[in-house]
């Protein structure tokens, strides 16, 4: 071993953000929280903090025989010797992973064998005072000669052949039954980090945001149904088997609802006893008509060539007034209306500071029916919010990708967190009576075994950050 390479490990254990070190060519390599991405091939060392074999879970892989693969956990430590368990949805996909003494029905097949995967079994005897060995009464299902789990520990991982019981494969249906002599790997578990649940945008190093989507951005299929999505959002995007998804043109659109009316000025055409379909025939055929206004009372239908003024009628009446679908160009629709409306929208319009996100279909009409209700102190009937945008512009092809984060991240996985643009981020120490901040830029976190660990210092723990307007 390179005098090197000890120096290079030690390093990495002294910092609180390393989550990964690679020794190559008597250079050494550091996955940490430094705001720099890096990629580490070839064999990397993860760390593993607590890796005593009381504490630390094993990763069996067996190709051959998936069934039998998965997280074994200590179930019983007993003089220093653990015994592990798999958790399965049935009892029979529940297995044990136990040492020979403490095995009671040991097949003459494995009369030598080191370790035994057992099926769990209601007669199996743990002590949890650990005053007494525990025993398994389970029936084997494959025996393993070699001290595999001391070998993972002093290695990280070890590869073993493990040797399946003929009543375990003639088991399994004949068109998929495993060969007898299985190969398998045993690597210690390094647990993942979770998704962080404070109110930050989350995306990796290369790509700030990509996990984060805001409710006035488009959404791409990976966030169908999912948060912040609202369920008629989604409904209302077709499934278009090409796989253009939310990107095409739009329908007409109906602004508002109530008894409201366009600016008389802008007439361009009025009829009576007309059904709905029918006045929007009659605005098709008119070239002029951008809006048209079915009066569901009298069956009314008025034509507009534009409805910049929202105006109340004063009478007890429910007009719809409809936009008329651009010609052409493609829209996308945006993840939450209401929401972003809130949010957003609104304050921007009554803002000295507008909004950078780019204007929605029909956001002018959607602004004078609101600043109308909010004069008036009254909602005689529902405004619309916005739906759509260009899903041609910059700002769509952003939302458009963007995917949900894992519920969990590897060790070793990087994440970068943010704040929205209007508010700054802050972190918060000694239990709130000291500040720090705001943070200039993006603060960068790496997956430390089962725990997010920032840049060292006052931002290093994810969950003393905040976002201040």
């Amino acid at each position: 071993m390179s005098v090197q390479e000890p120096h290079c490990l030690q390093t990495c254990r002294l910092r609180d953000d390393c989550a990964a070190v690679q020794y190559k060519e008597d250079t050494c390599r550091f996955m940490v929280s430094d705001g720099k991405e890096t990629f580490l091939d070839g064999q990397v060392l993860v760390r593993l903090n607590n890796c005593s074999e009381q504490d630390a879970s094993l990763n069996l892989t067996v190709p051959g025989a998936q069934y039998l693969q998965g997280e074994f956990g200590v179930m019983n430590f007993y003089q220093n010797d653990a015994s592990y368990s798999r958790a399965g949805s049935l009892p029979e996909r529940q297995l044990v992973l136990g040492r020979r003494p403490n095995v009671q029905r040991i097949p003459e097949s494995c009369a030598k064998s080191f370790w035994f995967l057992l099926h769990i079994n209601s007669s199996d005897f743990e002590d949890s005072t650990l005053i007494n060995a525990p025993e398994f009464f389970g029936d084997t299902i494959a025996c393993i000669d070699s001290d595999v789990v001391s070998k993972a520990f002093k290695h990280g991982q070890d590869a073993f052949d493990l040797r399946l019981l003929p009543r375990e494969v003639e088991s399994t249906p004949l068109y998929d039954q495993p060969p007898a002599l299985q190969h398998g790997t045993l690597a210690l578990g390094v647990p993942p980090c979770e998704k962080p649940s404070q109110d930050l945008l989350l995306g990796t190093l290369s790509e700030p945001g990509i996990y984060s989507l805001h409710p006035c951005e488009c959404f791409g299929a990976a966030y169908a149904s999912v948060e912040p999505v609202h369920e008629d959002s989604d409904a209302a995007v077709p499934r278009n088997p090409q796989g253009y998804f939310n990107n095409g043109s739009v329908s007409d659109q109906l602004l508002f609802s109530g008894p409201y009316t366009c600016e008389e000025s802008a007439s361009v055409g009025h009829f009576s006893h007309l059904e709905m379909d029918e006045c929007q025939r009659a605005c098709v055929s008119k070239s002029e008509c951008q809006f048209y206004l079915f009066g569901k009372t009298a069956q009314t239908c008025t034509l507009f060539q534009s409805c910049s003024y929202i105006q109340d009628v004063g009478l007890q009446i429910t007009n719809e007034v409809y936009g008329m679908s651009p010609e052409f160009g493609s829209y996308c629709r945006i993840a939450n209306p209401e929401q972003c409306w809130q949010e957003i929208k609104r304050r921007s319009m009554l803002s000295f500071t507008p909004s950078n996100l780019p204007s929605c279909l029909f956001q002018e009409q959607y602004e004078a029916c609101d600043a109308l209700q909010l004069l008036l102190g009254k909602q005689d009937g529902p405004c619309s919010r916005c739906q759509y945008i260009d899903a041609s512009s910059a700002f769509a092809a952003v939302g458009l990708k963007k995917v949900p984060p894992p519920e969990d991240f590897p060790s070793a996985s990087q994440i970068m967190v943010s704040c929205n643009d209007t508010s700054r981020m802050f972190s918060r120490l000694q239990n709130g009576l000291r500040w720090e901040g705001p943070m200039q830029g993006d603060a960068t976190f790496t997956c430390v075994s089962g725990e997010w660990v920032g840049e060292l210092g006052p931002w290093q723990y994810l969950t003393n950050l905040t976002c201040q307007a």
